[in-house]
């Protein structure tokens, strides 16, 4: 049996705050109490501009939105939170613009944001609503995909891309689905040969594909959004990659519709391939050098060895985190500053000894890397190797 042997009791609010997900503990008159870590982070703000202040307070609406001059995001936050007072049940808001304040920034602009959130009753022993725990998930990436401008009603409608969606609406109360803007365009289809029940979409889907798809979307009720990818039938018989992804809107806290887009991306699944086959060829060559070799992202983080450095160091295959271990101690903290230098100045190269595997004696290497960039010079990656110079390191011998 565990005992604890420390008299000091758990730290909640420490608990609370380095908790993962975006969380905001209110009272009932609506005033912050307490923020996650990562909630600040994403809504540009720090807990002393936010505690003991009204939500309203630090989050206002945009005044001056130029797509939707007429939105009060504010004001569906506070319905939604009158309701989880009155009936002391949880109430969602699947999608939302609710632009916010970057405080980072010398004039405090407003900058675009989208959210879903959810607003859960936290009961004292009288069954009253005593705080509010307040949950968010930014979809701004998700719905910034949109071309045009966005259309806020009764929910958001998602992915409006102008050239390559099929926009739709599945009425998950009876079952059946309204086809909107695109279908003729990009699947040949027009809305009445597409029909409305569930299985004249199903139909179409890549038999390969359907069980998965249906899978997810099942999985997904009862979420806050459905996303999928699979080989949809067009008109000319031919498949194509489809994205699908939907939002669900509640009522009373049920899922009653979906609402959500198809885009066309098996022009993007090709390019994929192509990079991957690239990809192959460029690991094949690193595996047929003579000599040590890696690859690591833009912040520095390893992402390759070949198996010339599992043979010499004798790591795991596969293992990138830890490479530090295999260099000498006397010389890592050199090898660290110089590699955190180059993300800096776009140049590596640096001496140091690595330990061998087979017999735990270490030799100098030379590391070099180079960083492999795009037409705008931008670095993609990092490609470096090793090259042997320890006997040139060793002091001559005079005869």
């Amino acid at each position: 049996m565990l005992t604890y042997t420390t008299s000091q009791p758990p730290c909640y609010d420490k608990l609370f705050q380095v908790t993962p997900g975006l969380y905001l503990v209110l009272t009932a008159d609506f005033i912050v109490v307490d923020a996650t870590d990562k909630y600040l982070l994403t809504t540009l703000t720090t807990r002393e501009q936010i505690v003991g202040k009204c939500i309203f307070d630090v989050f206002p609406d945009n005044p001056d939105n130029p797509a939707h001059p007429a939105l009060h995001s504010a004001q569906a936050l506070e319905a939604s939170l009158r309701y989880v007072l009155q009936h002391k049940q949880p109430h969602s808001m699947p999608a939302i613009q609710y632009d916010i304040i970057d405080r980072t920034s010398p004039n405090h602009p407003f900058v675009e944001r989208y959210w879903s959130f959810t607003n859960f009753p936290v009961l004292d022993e009288n069954q009253q609503v005593c705080y509010i725990m307040h949950e968010k998930y930014d979809i701004t990436a998700l719905t910034q995909l949109q071309e045009g401008q966005h259309s806020i009603k009764e929910h958001l409608s998602l992915l409006q891309d102008a050239v390559s969606a099929v926009h739709w609406e599945h009425d998950l109360v009876h079952d059946t689905i309204n086809w909107g803007n695109g279908v003729a365009a990009i699947l040949g289809y027009t809305p009445e040969e597409m029909g409305t029940s569930l299985e004249s979409w199903t139909a179409r889907i890549h038999p390969d594909d359907l069980q998965k798809t249906v899978t997810s979307l099942l999985k997904a009720i009862g979420n806050k959004m459905w996303s999928e990818e699979y080989r949809f039938r067009k008109a000319s018989g031919a498949y194509a990659y489809m994205l699908d992804q939907g939002f669900f809107v509640y009522k009373h806290g049920k899922a009653v519709k979906l609402v959500g887009s198809m885009v066309d991306v098996t022009a993007n699944r090709q390019v994929e391939q192509a990079l991957k086959e690239s990809d192959t060829r460029f690991l094949t060559l690193l595996e047929s050098l003579p000599l040590m070799a890696w690859t690591a992202d833009t912040r520095g983080k390893v992402l390759y060895f070949n198996q010339s450095w599992y043979n010499y160091t004798g790591m795991k295959p596969g293992q990138t985190d830890g490479w530090i271990n295999v260099v000498h101690p006397e010389d890592s903290p050199q090898v660290l500053s110089e590699w955190a230098e180059a993300m800096n100045t776009g140049f590596y190269q640096v001496e140091y000894r690595v330990r061998s595997y087979l017999d735990g004696t270490f030799r100098w290497f030379l590391e070099q890397g180079v960083p492999l960039r795009d037409e705008t010079g931008k670095i993609l990656l990092w490609m470096g190797t090793y090259t042997d110079i320890d006997d040139q390191k060793q002091p001559l011998v005079k005869i």
